[in-house]
Parts: C-alpha cells; sequence; structure tokens
C-alpha cells in the first residue's frame, strides 16, 4: 500500500515536471510569425475636374429713354356763326311746306287727255307730280325716310294703306332739304301681288281694259318692247309724262301700270297744263 502511494506520488511528480517543463519550452520558442504580403496600396482616386464657372450674364441694355410725345396741336378756335349761316355738314330741313307743295290743287275730274297726267286711286284723284301730303290726307303711309335733303334728290318708298301698298319714287325739287311730306311724288308702280285697288285714267282706261282699248284711247305708243312673259307699251316721255302698260296674255292683258311724270322743275307745270286742257277742248270740239 505503501508502495502504491509512493508510486502515484513519483508520478504526479513527474507529470508536474513535464508540464513546466512543456511550458517553459512553449514560451522560449515561440514560431516566427509567417509575415503576410502587405497589399499594394489602392490608387487614390482621380479628383473629380471642378466646374467650369457658368458665364456671368451680360447686363441688359438699359432701355432707350421713349422720346417725349409732340405737343398735339392746339385746334384753331372755330369761327363764330352769324345768326343766318350754318355749318355745311349740318343738312338744312325746312320744316314749313313749301310755295309749290301750298300751290298744288287736287284735280276735280279725270278728263280726257292722259297728258294731263290725272288718275284716279281707290276713288281719290291725284295729278303728278303730287305732294306725298296728298297721299297721307287720303290715308297712305310712307315707309321709308322721313326728310329728303337739297333739290335734285330722290328716293324710293313705299306708301301702304289698308294692307295695299304700292311703290314710289319721291323727288324734292327745293333748294332746301324737306320733310317728306314736302316732297312730289313723281313715278309709280302698280302691280297685282301687292295691290288691287280699281285704278281709272282719262279716256275710261282702267286696270281691266285690253291692250287695243287703250291704244284707242291713248293713240299710238311712243315705243314698245317685247321681253320673255311680256309686252311694254311707252306712252310720253319721263319729262312731259309717261305711262307705262305691262301686257301679260296669260295674265289677262293689262298686268302693271307705271305712271312717271318728273319734269326738270315744277316752274311752267301749270302753263303746260293749260296746254293739254286746251287741247282737249279742241278734240272735243272736233
Amino acid at each position: 500500500m505503501k508502495k502504491l502511494k509512493t508510486l502515484l506520488l513519483v508520478m504526479m511528480f513527474i507529470t508536474l515536471l513535464v508540464v513546466a517543463f512543456t511550458a517553459c519550452n512553449g514560451q522560449s520558442a515561440e514560431p516566427e510569425p509567417v509575415p503576410v504580403a502587405e497589399s499594394e496600396p489602392e490608387p487614390e482616386p482621380e479628383p473629380e475636374p471642378e466646374p467650369e464657372p457658368e458665364p456671368e450674364p451680360e447686363p441688359e441694355p438699359e432701355p432707350e429713354p421713349e422720346p417725349e410725345p409732340e405737343p398735339e396741336p392746339e385746334p384753331e378756335p372755330e369761327p363764330e356763326l352769324e345768326e343766318d349761316e350754318l355749318e355745311e355738314d349740318e343738312p338744312v330741313i325746312e320744316l314749313n311746306a313749301p310755295d309749290s307743295v301750298l300751290a298744288y290743287q287736287t284735280p276735280t275730274e279725270l278728263g280726257e287727255s292722259w297728258h294731263s297726267m290725272i288718275f284716279m286711286l281707290d276713288g281719290d284723284l291725284y295729278q303728278l307730280p303730287a305732294p306725298v301730303s296728298a297721299f297721307i290726307e287720303n290715308g297712305w303711309e310712307v315707309a321709308g325716310r322721313e326728310t329728303l335733303n337739297a333739290q335734285r334728290t330722290t328716293t324710293s318708298a313705299r306708301l301702304r294703306r289698308d294692307g295695299q301698298e304700292f311703290r314710289a319714287h319721291i323727288h324734292n325739287f327745293e333748294d332746301t332739304g324737306h320733310l317728306i311730306s314736302h316732297a312730289f311724288v313723281t313715278r309709280l308702280s302698280f302691280s297685282p301681288e301687292t295691290m288691287n285697288l280699281p285704278m281709272e285714267f282719262p279716256g275710261g282706261i282702267n286696270r281691266n281694259s285690253t291692250i287695243n282699248e287703250v291704244l284707242f284711247a291713248f293713240g299710238e305708243p311712243g315705243r314698245v318692247r317685247e321681253r320673255t312673259t311680256l309686252t311694254e307699251y311707252f306712252f310720253g316721255d319721263g319729262d312731259t309724262g309717261l305711262i307705262t302698260m305691262r301686257v301679260r296674255p296669260d295674265y289677262g292683258d293689262i298686268y302693271a301700270i307705271v305712271v312717271e311724270h318728273r319734269p326738270p322743275s315744277l316752274e311752267g307745270l301749270e302753263e303746260s297744263l293749260e296746254e293739254f286742257e286746251e287741247l282737249e277742248e279742241e278734240e272735243e270740239l272736233d
């Protein structure tokens, strides 16, 4: 037993020695570290080029000063108008009826000569040229302008009454402007489409007469004009009086009538009418 303990102690001692020896050798003979190959240094990145500085904008040129506007010339003072002077661009309109209108006399009968330019319209007698006021007094209304400027001014208008109408030329014979009612009707055109009132002319001619009856009462026409659908018979002329009969066979002879009398002036008109009256008397004696 003692031997066994001794053996164990010896073995423990030997073990301790081995351990101590090993420890001493490990400290004294450490293996040299294997040198590690140094890696090449990474190349430094090239520096980015500095951006070029933006060019400075050129300064805008200073605007040239606007020229001062030239002063407007002062308007010349208008000359003062005398009491009897008027501006040229303002037409003169006379409100009072002229002597020519006041001198007009409504016919009392048709007579026998168509040269007198007397006719009857729906029972009323007129003699061309006739004042517009003569038609207005018989109930006709003028559709159109209300005034006419100075002499030689003519306008076209329509005269209406109770749904009936006819076309007319209205002329101002005066040297100053006038109301339309103080001008004269110098031309009338009657057609069945717009007017169906009875009409009558010297010699008993009316809208129901045949062209042969017209030729017998008026004599031979001064001119005849053939058209596509009608024939026109002209009796007289515009200065001394003109009556145009438009004949359409499909309508029943006289289709439309145009009466016109526009002398250069109203002076001497009464004398010419007296000559027509004398002519009528001579025809009656014959």
